[in-house]
């Protein structure tokens, strides 16, 4: 819908530029300059319409959008707490894309928890698992993370190592796993669920959300509102 009306406002701002120079003739000089500068704004204003046309088309198409968000719902897993009418969500665990750092692969998962009123979220959280990332993270106390331009340091709530061995007889340790545990405050999970480019910064390690992993959050966020 965005994409026609797009569109469509270019095609009538291009009629009215079209149009502006045939009107000046009969114009007093004043009016001549008025018309002209009215005339490049309107040029100017198709070529942003006309910009943001080819952006959208080129991000998402209608159909692809529509596929993706759909796939994404089926990522959330939702339970109830049968004896304290607590809700809880939790994105399916996918691979989390690095943009600097180690070759480990790292997987991510978004978690959050409210009390029986739906949209009341109580808990939230961030994980990030790394197979076999040799201790990196140990020592690490925050996050940055980046939701649509605005930055913010997230403190990490827990941390859990396990020593990867190898050798049946004598077992001997060749690497470390890691997991990394970050609170999301209501407020960040709401901008995380509404975001269109999320990045961050954990140590070493630069990361990015895929698009699907933005819509699994936002159709988390959906649930935990009774929808």
């Amino acid at each position: 819908m965005r994409v026609s009306a797009a569109r469509s406002a270019a095609t009538c701002l291009l009629v009215a530029v079209w149009l502006l120079p045939r009107a000046t003739a009969a114009a007093d000089p004043g009016e001549v300059e008025r018309l002209r500068a009215e005339n490049a704004r309107l040029a100017e204003r198709v070529r942003a319409l006309e910009a943001e046309r080819d952006r959208l088309l080129e991000r998402c198409p209608p159909a692809m959008a529509a596929a993706v968000e759909r796939a994404a719902d089926e990522k959330v897993a939702v339970t109830l707490d049968r004896t304290g009418g607590d809700a809880r969500a939790t994105t399916e665990r996918s691979r989390l894309v690095r943009t600097a750092g180690g070759h480990s692969k790292h997987w991510l998962t978004v978690r959050a928890r409210r009390g029986a009123a739906p949209g009341n979220v109580t808990e939230a959280a961030l994980v990030i698992d790394a197979d076999a990332s040799g201790g990196i993270y140990r020592g690490v106390r925050t996050l940055g993370l980046t939701v649509d331009g605005r930055t913010e340091e997230l403190a990490v709530a827990d941390y859990a190592a396990a020593q990867i061995t190898t050798g049946a007889r004598t077992p001997r340790p060749v690497s470390v796993a890691e997991t990394v545990t970050v609170g999301l405050p209501p407020d960040t999970l709401a901008r995380l669920a509404a975001a269109s480019e999320v990045t961050g910064t954990l140590g070493s390690t630069a990361f990015r959300f895929t698009p699907e992993q933005l819509l699994a959050v936002r159709a988390l966020a959906q649930r935990l509102e009774g929808r």
